[in-house]
Formats: C-alpha cells, sequence, structure tokens
C-alpha cells in the first residue's frame, strides 16, 4: 500500500513538472508504463493461456495489458502523441469503470486494496499524455499562467 501511495504521489509530481517544463515527467511515465506493460504480458499470459479458475476472469487485465509497452516506448517519439492521448484516454475510461464497478460488486471478483492507487497514477499521468497531444484542450498550462 506505501509503494502504491508513493507511486501516486510520484504520478502528480509528473504531472506538476509537465506544468512547469521540467523533462523528468517524461522518464516516470516511461518506468510507470513500462512496469504495468511487463505485468500485463505476465498477467495477459495467465488469462488467456491459464487453466486455473483463479485468473481466467481476472478484471485487471484492462489495467494490466501489453498495450501499455507501446505508450512507454512512443513517449519518446513526436510523432505518436496523438496515438498515446488515446491511449490515455482509454486508460482513464477503464479506470474510472474499474473504480465504479468493483466496489458495487457488478464484477464479482475482489481487487486487493493496494492496486487502488496504482490503478489511480493513471489519471494524472494520461493528462499529461492528452495534453501534450493536444495543447490548450485541457488548459492544465494554462492554469498557472505558463503558456499563453
Amino acid at each position: 500500500m506505501a509503494v502504491g501511495i508513493f507511486m501516486l504521489l510520484l504520478s502528480f509530481g509528473a504531472l506538476f513538472a509537465w506544468v512547469y517544463r521540467e523533462s523528468l515527467w517524461r522518464w516516470w511515465i516511461f518506468l510507470y508504463f513500462f512496469a504495468i506493460g511487463i505485468a500485463g504480458c505476465v498477467v495477459a499470459f495467465l488469462v488467456f493461456f491459464s487453466e486455473h479458475e483463479a485468473t481466467s476472469p481476472n478484471v485487471l487485465v484492462v489495467w494490466l495489458n501489453p498495450l501499455q509497452l507501446l505508450v512507454a516506448v512512443g513517449i519518446w517519439f513526436r510523432s505518436w502523441r496523438r496515438l498515446l492521448a488515446f491511449a490515455g484516454i482509454y486508460n482513464v475510461c477503464m479506470t474510472l469503470l474499474l473504480c465504479l464497478l468493483v466496489p458495487l460488486h457488478v464484477i464479482d471478483r475482489a481487487v486487493n486494496p493496494a492496486v487502488w492507487p496504482m490503478l489511480i497514477c493513471l489519471v494524472p499521468l494520461c493528462f499529461v499524455l492528452y495534453d501534450r497531444a493536444f495543447p490548450g484542450h485541457i488548459g492544465l498550462k494554462k492554469l498557472h499562467g505558463l503558456k499563453k
């Protein structure tokens, strides 16, 4: 749980670093998406190729999927900005969906409470990806008067 809260604080730090034009935000986004992409490879393997009952209907494959590796690699290429923005929209929508459906017991799988801060880390990071692709739509930098 402490690691998740630390990751959440780092995600908001990356958001503020993006607003104030520091370059450290890109490394944090790369490391976060690379880690969940690797974890997504393991979870996808367990979901799709394992015959064990406990791993087959795993809800976390929505969050931990191998496609997050594309986001980790794409953060370094300027031409991938719009693709990353749409990946960010997907991630925010799936995060909100999981935050709504799991506590309401619509999905009958229990999610460990330590997962929630790490899942919510996606939201500020995806705001950075979206604001980087479509400057001015969210207006993160306009809030602080850094960009006119």
